[in-house]
């Protein structure tokens, strides 16, 4: 099992998580996926596009970094994670079921887990 493989298994141990991905920010393509919440490739694509309108819209703020985005749905929530340093280009991508989940936990460990992302 690959490194990316292993964080994306470890995404789904999160409570109320249902599908999990690392996404290459560059493409929208994910380079692994895990769970059963809809097709994580489609979910995953969908976050990059979140993420690429949010940077646009704030262009010119320049002295802050985005560090993550937490999407609301009627029955989930999807939290984006943007990588830095070396894994600089990477997102993490979480959906969870509303009902079952800690949002601030699952940030806090999704936060823990970027730690462990190797490409």
């Amino acid at each position: 099992m690959s490194s990316l493989d292993s964080v994306t298994r470890r995404m789904l141990e999160i409570d109320g998580a249902i599908g999990a991905a690392v996404v290459d920010n560059g493409s929208g393509m994910s380079l692994s996926t895990a769970g059963t919440a809809y097709d994580m490739n489609v979910v995953a694509g969908s976050a990059i596009a979140i993420i690429r309108a949010f940077l646009s819209s704030n262009a010119g703020v320049t002295d802050v970094g985005l560090e993550y985005v937490v999407g609301g749905y009627d029955r989930y929530l999807l939290l984006i994670r943007i990588l830095t340093g070396d894994n600089a280009g990477l997102s993490m991508v979480l959906v969870l079921d509303r009902e079952r989940a800690n949002q601030a936990l699952a940030n806090f460990r999704l936060a823990q887990y970027a730690e462990l992302v190797t490409v």
